[in-house]
């Protein structure tokens, strides 16, 4: 199926999600923070699944570098919130160019529509650095 990347500081964040989408017949890879999400990003991905708050590089950052980029991957952003909560990250998510976002309550009951939904429509293409180009799967 598709080829996904997962960016979360806390591995067991990271673990849910694949226990999610692993059953599916997803690829699966992991990173830890934003800057090692941009190491891995060489690779095609097909989404990229990525929490807001995250040390060295956040998602909001991550977003804009996959952005500026030109990469095609679609984009879910999630969030377990902030101590402020006049602030509303996932808003700033999406503003960012998030494909959709989701609180992390609502993970283990949405993602798995979330994702189908949103590579439904783009399985032919996927997320290639290397040549910072939209590229068409094999």
């Amino acid at each position: 199926m598709a080829h996904i990347l997962v960016i979360d500081d806390q591995a067991s964040a990271r673990d849910a999600i694949r226990a999610i989408l692993e059953p599916g017949g997803h690829v699966i890879d992991e990173a830890g923070n934003g800057c090692d999400a941009i190491r891995k990003l060489n690779n095609r991905y097909d989404l990229v699944i990525t929490d807001i708050l995250m040390p060295e590089m956040d998602g909001l950052e991550l977003i804009r570098y996959i952005k500026g980029s030109h990469l095609s991957c679609r984009i879910i952003v999630i969030t377990g919130g902030f101590k402020d909560q006049s602030i509303d990250l996932l808003s700033y998510a999406k503003a960012f160019g998030a494909d959709d976002t989701l609180s992390k309550a609502s993970v283990i009951t949405e993602l798995a529509g979330m994702v189908s939904k949103l590579l439904t429509p783009a399985m032919d293409e996927v997320c290639d650095l290397s040549s910072n180009n939209t590229i068409n799967a094999i």
